[in-house]
This record gives C-alpha cells, structure tokens and sequence, in this order.
C-alpha cells in the first residue's frame, strides 16, 4: 500500500504565510549488493517491480532483493536503493564505511545524495548471512545524525540467551542507540531461487514494511507492534512467554508466532530501551514521532535564515510551531485533555543565549506528552537567522 506524503491526518498548517508540512515518514534506504543498476547512486523505487527492472530482483549471493520484496509486501511503498559493489567477491566492512568514506560520500554515506530517508535497512551480504558487525556502529551513529532510524537484524546464529548482550558489544549504545531497535529472531519465507523451498532470511525489510503500514494506518505515534507479517511462514527461534519477557526488558524486540496466528512484530523498543535506562526514547513509536517533529519543524521553519534574529522572530517560529503541534494534539498524537497537558512550544531568551542570539542561532523547544499528560519528552531544533539589527 503506497505511505502518504503524509500521515494520516496531520496537514499543512500555514500561520502568518509560513507553513510546516509533515514531512514523510516511512522513506527506507536498503544499502547492499545488487544483481545490476547504478553504484553508488541512490535510487528511489515505489514497488517491488521497479526495483526488478532496475536491480536485477532476487540474488542467491545477496539479501537485499528479499528485504525489498518483504518491504513492499508489508506495506512499504517508498524505497531508496543504495547499491554497494564489492572489492572483492562478497560485501565487507570496508565497503560500507571505509576509511574516508563520509567526507567522499562512498558506502553507506553515498545516502548524503538523498535529500531524505527516514528508516535505514542493511541487509546481510548473503541472504542467510550477517552483516559485518562493526558496520552497525557507524550506521547508526550516521542515522542519529540524519534524523533517520535503523532497523537492526540480530545475527543469524543468535540465541535467546547470547542476543541480550549483542547490541552492547558491538557499541550500539550511547545517545545514538535512541536511534535504533533491534529485531529476533530471523524470518522464514519460502525463496522462488530454491525452487519455493523455505530459507532463513533478516527480517528488516519485513519489520520496515510493518512501519510504513503502521504511519499509514494509524500514523507514526503507534507503536509498530502486534501486527502480522506477509509473506513469512515462520521464524528461526520459536520464544516462550518467559524468554520474551527477559528480551523485552533488554531492549531486543521479538518477533513471535501464537496459536491461531502467523509470525508477528511483537517488541517496540528502541537500542536505548532497557528497563535499566530508564531512557525518554524507550519506545520505537516515541523517538519516531519525536524525529518526524524535529524533521518536519526544521524543514518548515527555513524561511528565518533570512529574519533578524530577534523577539518579532521568535514569536513567529512560535505561532508557526505551536499550530504545528495544535495539529498533532487534534490526531491524538500526544496526551492530554487539554492543549497545554499535551505540548509546549518555547522560543525566547530561555532557549538561547545571548552569544547564540548574536551567531544567528536561534532554538525552539518543544515538549510533547507521548504517553501521559503532561510527562514531556523535551527535543530542541536549533535554526540560522541572520544578525540582530541594531
């Protein structure tokens, strides 16, 4: 199903001639090898059959193609492809991160050419293989940077007991693990090239479908959760209550089967939500929402580059703000019977210095109640302004 321009129900607020539209929030970046098509290149495709004709489809010796199709399967319907060539025979670190790779826009950084993507998938080299560990790391510290977020495939070889410790030993902790979940076990799902026979296979292209399904329906603030998977006969490791419970409260989110009922997402949390962080960004659904604001806000607020940084300025960016998230409280987003329990927007001497005011920063904060009125999650969005007259 194609993901809106925007989700459900939030629409351009224009006050004061300025307008802050919601920007996208189920654009996926799938970075990997290919059959064919450009290299490093980005290229955006909108169904499976695009990225077919493009790409070459599926390939035994990569796991992109199939996290493509299960992408667009579950609901998907805007891609950004990134295709990597190996140096040498199979995919390695050094192809996706290597050294100076960021400043050259080469590997994962070539999605610097996209002006926007806001789920990032990196699927194994080899369809029943791992990703290079040590490109984890690197990639989400590149998502936290581009207000994107990563859809993590825990290894294939994991176990309920050995996966709880994965993410720490691989550094995906830290501020940028808000920006990230990880996924267990591994999907299966029969594969046309062997003859329709099942195959074990990462589950972020199904997982970011999900997503993009879940924006579209009941938009970004719900919880990408209890919500079934196309395509899939089953799953690699079949938990119990107990053993869910325990991944749960590390961070790892399971995906299950239950009598009656196919394979499910079953977690929502993010890298940062052990129940001993007691992170604002436990929640998948929370640091998503608290992106889309940072993104759409930031893209909607431009215009002030060309403003003297001053009071005139700051009540503007608050007008436009404010009815911004007037409009979210109105979807129900956020919480709170009334306005005030459910967000504030603040722009003024309190945000910023005076040294900021003479740089042309100015910052806007804004609180919103994700989960109870007036418990706010607090997110700044810094913004250029020219100088302060006189």
């Amino acid at each position: 199903m194609p993901v809106p321009e925007q989700p459900p129900g939030v629409e351009i607020e224009e006050v004061g001639g300025h307008i802050i539209a919601g920007v996208p929030t189920a654009i996926c970046a799938f970075v990997g090898s290919c059959a064919q098509g450009p290299a490093e290149d980005p290229v955006r495709v909108t169904s499976y059959a695009e990225f077919e004709s493009t790409f070459g489809g599926l390939s035994a010796d990569s796991g992109l193609g199939y996290a493509v199709q299960d992408f667009f399967a579950n609901g998907g319907g805007s891609a950004i492809i990134l295709r990597l060539v190996a140096k040498d025979g199979v995919l390695t670190e050094t192809d996706y991160v290597g050294a100076g790779f960021e400043d050259a826009d080469k590997g994962i950084y070539a999605l610097a050419k996209v002006d926007l993507f806001t789920l990032l998938c990196l699927p194994p080299p080899v369809p029943d293989g791992d990703l290079p560990q040590t490109v984890w790391k690197a990639a989400l510290a590149y998502c936290a940077r581009r207000r994107a977020f990563l859809i993590v495939d825990a290894p294939g070889g994991a176990t309920p007991s050995t996966v709880t410790a994965w993410p720490a030993e691989h550094g995906l902790t830290g501020g940028a693990a808000r920006n990230g979940a990880v996924y267990f076990p591994r999907i299966r799902r029969l594969d046309p090239l062997r003859n329709g026979a099942a195959g074990d296979f990462a589950a972020c292209g199904a997982v970011a479908g999900v997503m993009a399904r879940t924006d579209a329906d009941r938009g970004v603030w719900t919880a990408p959760a209890n919500a079934g998977l196309a395509g899939v006969s089953g799953l690699t490791v079949v938990l119990t209550d107990g053993q869910n419970g325990t991944l749960n409260a590390s961070g790892i989110n399971c995906l299950r089967t239950f009598p009656g009922r196919g394979p499910v997402v079953w977690g929502a949390r993010t890298l940062a939500g052990t129940d001993a962080l007691h992170d604002e960004f436990k929640y998948v659904s929370v640091r998503r929402l608290a992106l889309y604001i940072e993104e759409s806000v930031y893209r909607g607020t431009q215009w002030a580059v060309f403003e003297p940084n001053g009071e005139p300025l700051w009540t503007q960016l608050g007008r436009s703000v404010g009815a911004f998230m007037q409009n979210l409280f109105q979807q129900g987003a956020i919480q709170g019977q009334t306005a005030k329990d459910a967000y504030f927007v603040r722009c003024d001497r309190t945000t910023m210095t005076q040294d900021d005011i003479d740089q042309g920063l100015v910052t806007v904060m804004v609180g919103f109640a994700p989960v109870k009125p007036a418990e706010f999650v607090i997110i700044r969005i810094q913004l250029s302004a020219a100088a302060p007259t006189g």
